[in-house]
């Protein structure tokens, strides 16, 4: 239940309406998906104005509004001096009422998303269990997760990302996990952070918000261990790899779809798990998910059994299948940094198909780095014998100073889909792959059309 009243005493500038008995379930800030119980948060943006859809809000059931401004609706209103912070405020007093919840909170510079995805699956085995919407993981999107788990839930999966120096004191505050882990350090979001060091520093700050009782996930296979150490000395500290865990890299095996399968040993008992989500790059997302269910409390069968029915979300190596020449499509559009479009290539190159085609659109926030990244893609697009690259993009097209093989850049995405459409037959496989800017979604949805979910 929402604690608007307590919210109300620290942080309205003025109340409009009776909001004593309501009891609120939850929060959303888009008035279409408003249903009866949600409060509806009007926020301001750079081209819309929430405040103009409280109407709306009202007539999908809306219970409440929090405001900037009083409006002429008949709709009980908080209004505060920013929707934003409030909404922050909100959700750390939500998280400081908690209880009877364990809360764990992922972050890192790939394999965040598929993590908490997998964590999702494998607790929801011991418990009713809450996570991080899609790609929810910003100070808004934190926010929303909290304020919309369920009194009753068990578990809360917190997906937690940060572009800026700083961010992460801010997000690990409002967290506050029982459980933290980094998952890696590679170069993303440099424009922000400057440094992989930097990278490295800002979110090891997560473990600074364990309390002593917390325990720290860590990977000490990673560059950045040293890090990850040091902000974690006041709490238990768990390494992924030790005596009684380990990840058997030899016994990795791929499949025609491009799917892995791997042993390990987790808790000093063997695990065999085979994937059913593309790449081979998940074995590493899926053992360190098996790890952190192991300690919780979870069974090794059902941690096989739980990682095996995982599916990849939209946007995330998803598999589709194109409409009419019924060519395999893999939509990575979500987001692109050089270590997940490297992992991205070599699962496109596993795949058995005949003809192998990589769409790729710019890699955003690279830094003084970037043209040098953007090429070194052509590079490993030869090595792994792809057979078409397609870029969209000034800095995409970069990549085809390296390439060899059949390589040709467009403008317009539109330019993109009349020449995919050109080449696409039965036994090829198209894997599409950009930052988020670029909305290589689009292609995607033109691709297959009511079956994009």
């Amino acid at each position: 239940m929402v604690l608007l009243k307590e919210f109300a005493k620290s942080h309205a500038k003025e109340i409009k309406g009776n909001i004593d008995n309501i009891q609120a379930t939850g929060i959303e800030f888009d008035s279409q998906v408003v249903s009866n119980g949600k409060i509806f948060a009007a926020l301001k943006g750079k081209c819309t104005d929430g405040h103009q859809y409280l109407k709306q809000a009202q007539e999908n059931g809306a219970c409440l509004a929090i405001v900037n401004q009083i409006c002429d609706v008949d709709i009980p209103q908080i209004c505060v001096e920013n929707t934003y912070d409030a909404l922050y405020h909100l959700a750390k007093l939500q998280r400081e009422n908690w209880k009877n919840k364990t809360v764990i909170a992922l972050t890192g510079s790939v394999g965040k998303t598929t993590c908490k995805e997998m964590l999702k699956s494998l607790l929801q085995r011991l418990g009713k269990t809450h996570a991080t919407y899609g790609n929810y993981n910003n100070k808004l999107g934190l926010s929303y997760t909290i304020i919309n788990t369920p009194d009753d839930a068990e578990y809360v999966v917190l997906e937690v990302g940060i572009s800026e120096v700083g961010e992460m004191d801010v997000l690990a505050l409002l967290a506050r996990p029982d459980i933290a882990f980094v998952t890696n350090v590679h170069p993303c979001h440099l424009k922000g952070l400057g440094t992989v060091d930097n990278i490295a520093i800002e979110k090891s700050k997560l473990y600074r918000a364990l309390e002593p009782s917390g325990i720290a996930i860590m990977n000490n296979d990673d560059a950045a261990y040293i890090h990850f150490a040091s902000n974690s000395q006041h709490c238990q500290q768990l390494n992924l790899f030790d005596y009684e865990n380990t990840l058997h890299r030899k016994s990795v095996s791929i499949n025609e779809l491009g799917c892995a399968g791997f042993t390990a040993e987790v808790a000093g008992k063997k695990m065999k798990v085979q994937l059913n989500v593309l790449g081979k790059h998940q074995i590493y997302n899926a053992y360190a998910c098996a790890f952190i269910a192991s300690k919780i409390g979870l069974s090794h069968c059902e941690i096989e059994n739980a990682l095996q029915g995982v599916k990849a979300p939209r946007g995330r190596m998803k598999q589709y299948i194109e409409k009419k020449e019924k060519t395999l499509l893999i939509d990575d559009s979500y987001n692109a940094s050089p270590e997940s479009m490297q992992a991205a290539i070599e699962c496109l190159s596993a795949i058995r198909k005949e003809t192998k085609c990589l769409i790729m659109a710019d890699m955003e926030e690279l830094g003084v780095e970037s043209d040098k990244m953007h090429r070194q893609v052509g590079v490993l697009a030869n090595e792994k014998k792809i057979d078409y690259l397609l870029t969209v993009g000034k800095k995409s097209r970069l990549a085809l100073d390296q390439f060899s093989g059949i390589g040709k850049s467009f403008d317009k995405k539109q330019d993109l889909m009349e020449y995919l459409y050109q080449i696409m037959k039965k036994d090829m496989v198209v894997l599409l792959k950009g930052s988020r800017a670029s909305r290589l979604d689009d292609c995607v949805k033109l691709l297959v059309g009511v079956d994009y979910v």
